[in-house]
């Protein structure tokens, strides 16, 4: 991948190859100028001796700004999850319904969490630091929810926590729809929504909060919700620091399961913006731009033939004579 230049190298991440269907690569551009028809990117490809130029941490470091915390894909089929940025905020512990499926999921690869009988989640481990006591930070995520959530006395399903009741998390209520947001502090900020969620279909969930007015907004598929309610915090907010990050659950071993699937989670430590939201919506919905034909690399007809005639000693050859013919 290069920029419009045709010599600038963008960084590239490939979550999915499949030569015989469809592939996903996240690739780093730039910039991207208001209003423009034609901003672009080159995609090489067909050369079997290319090393491979992937970058994944340079597609998710922002200029060196790290405001990606963590960039989940869920693409792997077994064993842990992998963060994409130079964080290694890593999922070892991975008990779901099914790991890394590609039959339902948005983007390559989704997990499937349905409690089967127990109890699953994802949970980090202790290299989750970089998403520690977060200032601002928007959590981010695509679901897919079924029906109720959680159990019969406990019907919530938590997309993302650190913590519960005294930290921060995101839940869906399947009974009644709401969409909730939780920032934990001496008085919580607190927001909740009338969810407008689809079941049986993705939705692009994004919750944002802002230190600044110590407010939480929740987004859906890219559109600011009508809140039930939404407080804003006071005091200091409580330290999560000792705890970890789990998808799909309220903690370790907890009751709220969520119902469905997820994918694509994200946290960074920056409120986004509404602009931002919806790029990221259309990029990942692959709105946000098009493609252009197909263009075969071009066949030379120029050969270089050099004939060079040298003095043999003969009178009628006196000196030696080179010429390039361009045929």
């Amino acid at each position: 991948f290069v920029d419009q230049d045709g010599s600038t190298l963008l960084a590239h991440e490939i979550e999915i190859w499949n030569e015989s269907g469809d592939s996903y690569v996240w690739v780093k551009v730039p910039q991207i100028d208001g209003g423009s028809n034609t901003d672009h990117i080159w995609m090489y490809y067909g050369n079997a001796s290319a090393s491979d130029g992937q970058n994944p941490t340079g597609v998710w470091d922002e200029g060196g700004n790290n405001y990606f915390r963590m960039v989940q894909h869920f693409n792997e089929t077994n064993g842990p999850h992998y963060d994409s940025t130079s964080n290694n905020v890593d999922f070892t512990t991975v008990d779901v319904s099914t790991q890394g499926g590609t039959g339902v999921a948005k983007i390559g690869g989704a997990d499937e969490f349905d409690r089967d009988g127990g109890v699953d989640e994802i949970m980090g481990d202790a290299s989750d630091t970089a998403v520690d006591n977060l200032a601002n930070y928007t959590y981010e995520a695509w679901i897919y929810p079924e029906g109720n959530q959680g159990t019969p006395s406990r019907p919530y399903g938590t997309i993302i926590s650190k913590g519960w009741s005294d930290k921060r998390w995101i839940c869906y209520s399947g009974g009644d729809g709401m969409l909730s947001a939780n920032e934990a502090a001496t008085t919580d900020a607190l927001s909740s929504a009338s969810s407008g969620l689809t079941l049986n279909a993705w939705n692009y969930v994004v919750v944002t909060y802002n230190n600044s007015d110590r407010m939480i907004r929740l987004y859906n598929n890219a559109v600011e919700m009508s809140y039930t309610s939404q407080t804003a915090g006071q005091g200091a907010p409580n330290d999560d620091a000792d705890e970890e990050i789990v998808i799909g659950n309220k903690g370790v071993n907890a009751d709220e399961t969520f119902i469905g699937y997820i994918d694509e989670v994200r946290i960074s430590s920056v409120a986004r913006s509404a602009d931002w939201i919806a790029a990221q919506f259309k990029s990942m919905n692959d709105t946000f731009n098009t493609y252009g034909p197909e263009e075969s690399k071009p066949v030379s007809n120029t050969f270089n033939v050099t004939l060079t005639v040298t003095d043999d000693g003969s009178p009628a050859l006196q000196d030696s004579v080179t010429k390039t013919l361009d045929l």
